[in-house]
């Protein structure tokens, strides 16, 4: 493992003579990657070469070549039968540009694919503490995740019984914590805590999920979390039917709407995180969010205009509470994958899988 890395980045365009005076290779510690031309030659080398320096210390040398020849080789004509890939397309299109600019766009190119390469490498080769500080939250936050999907579905199920008159089968869940309704503060004392969980468990997901599409998961689910500390409260149907409703009930539809899409998204990237079964449980829990989301909607006007809504709080309560055993299952399945790699190709306590 490289214990630090110092970087230096001497980028150049050598002839083919030039090329042969460098230094020679030095397995395992150099690594050179490169396009041969035609004369059995090398059109473009990058090299990387590894250097022991004192302090038990490795600098990461990165080097670049193309040969002088390389314009012409770029644009030359394919065998018959072979056809250019876009990148040499591309390659050709820029070499047909007069020399001075060729070299000037491939330094530039070489210094802007370096300037993400190698700090790349760093963070890989020097991250394990940071490993083993995720490592050691992760099954505690994990577990927010299983605590927040069911605090929230008993949220939905049984902070109604406390206000008489409500109807979990015939109204919204934002009707509980409407302005001036008596379940108002248990909601938002109980959505606090469910606010907390989640922004944990996003906030892990997002930086020690084992695949990309997992990290985008825990990425969305912590700002959704965030964003919900803001939604806006809705009017009771009286208030709404009497014109009372101000800019809090529209900006509560915007709310509602930017998190339908923000759980939606969750479960597409989602479905790509584990096996087909996950994948296919994932994109049926998508399609139930979508189409029972899309039948509660029909019911706003019926809403505002205080008028009876039969089923809309049983529609609104699978839409919502699908995803919340989604949240459950995924916090269980990623309990139960292997340790997140490190960014130096171990696990968080140092052996490699």
């Amino acid at each position: 493992m490289l214990r630090q890395l110092n970087m230096t980045l001497p980028t150049c365009f050598a002839t083919a003579a030039e090329r042969r005076r460098s230094l020679p290779l030095k397995p395992p510690r150099d690594l050179v990657l490169t396009v041969p031309d035609a004369h059995g030659g090398h059109a473009v080398a990058w090299e990387h070469l590894l250097e022991p320096i004192d302090g038990g210390r490795t600098r990461l040398i990165v080097r670049g070549h193309a040969s002088a020849d390389w314009p012409n080789l770029a644009h030359a004509q394919r065998p018959a039968g072979q056809h250019r890939i876009f990148i040499e397309r591309a390659y050709a299109a820029l070499a047909r540009l007069p020399r001075p600019l060729v070299v000037g766009f491939a330094r530039l190119g070489h210094r802007v694919t370096e300037a993400r390469h190698l700090p790349g490498i760093r963070r890989r080769s020097t991250g394990t503490r940071t490993a083993v500080n995720i490592e050691r939250w992760r099954k505690p936050f994990l577990t927010c995740g299983i605590l927040a999907g069911a605090l929230y579905v008993a949220m939905t199920l049984f902070v109604g019984l406390l206000w008489d008159g409500y109807s979990a089968a015939d109204q919204t869940i934002s009707e509980l914590s409407a302005i001036g309704t008596p379940t108002r503060p248990l909601w938002m004392m109980l959505g606090t805590i469910y606010t907390a969980l989640m922004i944990a468990f996003g906030w892990i997901v997002w930086t020690s999920a084992p695949r990309h599409a997992l990290r985008i998961v825990g990425e969305l689910l912590f700002v959704q979390a965030v964003f919900g500390i803001f939604w806006p409260p809705m009017h009771q149907r009286a208030v709404l039917a009497a014109g009372g409703a101000t800019l809090t009930d529209t900006l509560h539809i915007v709310w509602t709407v930017v998190t339908s899409l923000f759980f939606m998204s969750a479960l597409g990237f989602g479905a790509g995180g584990f096996g087909k079964r996950f994948r296919f449980y994932s994109l049926a829990t998508l399609f139930v969010v979508f189409a029972c989301g899309a039948w509660t909607g029909t019911y706003a006007p019926a809403i505002q205009g205080n008028l009876p809504t039969p089923w809309v709080g049983v529609w609104e309560r699978i839409n919502t509470n699908a995803f919340m055993v989604w949240i459950t299952v995924l916090a269980m399945a990623l309990w139960r994958a292997p340790r997140p790699m490190s960014t130096d190709g171990r696990n968080a306590l140092g052996a490699r899988p």
